[in-house]
């Protein structure tokens, strides 16, 4: 390959491809056969019956497409569309494509956790504060889950391993 084609390749973005349920690697497998670069990661864990690894994002395969040619992915049995907003494709930056590889090849234990980011509200989901709900900050290196008394307009912050908590999602009333 001549270093013109590599240029090409790397610049060619890379999308997350929502796929059906169990159907990571049959799909990994069949846009591979079409010619695509496809990143299926896997978590840490014994493997399935086929001797595969389950994967890090169920219902998710990265590949490395040019958006105005994704026509053929679409109608791959299976493929149920590509993640962003609407309909319009969102790229993965190829900066979190090679840290998630980073990750994957360094052999050590991984699983896939929802985003959990400073000012969010969450639940803490393990030991004596199970089910305490709060709004997580971060001072410092400490995370820490504030709780507030708005009729002393007060709070208390506890401190919390930032694994311990999940985001609490907004239902849409309606």
């Amino acid at each position: 390959m001549y270093v013109s084609e590599l240029t090409e390749l790397s610049s060619i973005p890379w999308f997350a491809v929502q796929v059906r349920a169990r159907q990571e690697w049959r799909l990994k497998d069949a846009l591979s056969n079409k010619g695509y670069e496809i990143f299926l990661p896997t978590r840490s864990g014994a493997a399935n019956t086929r001797h595969r690894q389950p994967v890090l994002f169920p219902g998710y395969l990265f590949c490395r497409v040019d958006p105005r040619l994704r026509l053929p992915i679409l109608t791959t049995p299976g493929v149920i569309g590509f993640a962003g907003t609407g309909r319009i494709p969102t790229a993965v930056p190829e900066g979190e494509i090679d840290r998630i590889r980073m990750v994957v090849s360094s052999g050590f234990e991984r699983e896939s956790k929802p985003l959990v980011t400073a000012g969010e509200r969450v639940r803490v989901t393990v030991g004596a504060l199970r089910g305490l709900e709060g709004i997580l900050v971060q001072e410092k290196s400490a995370w820490r889950v504030v709780i507030a008394v708005t009729l002393l307009q007060r709070s208390v912050a506890v401190d919390v391993d930032r694994d311990w908590v999940e985001p609490l999602y907004m239902k849409a009333v309606g």
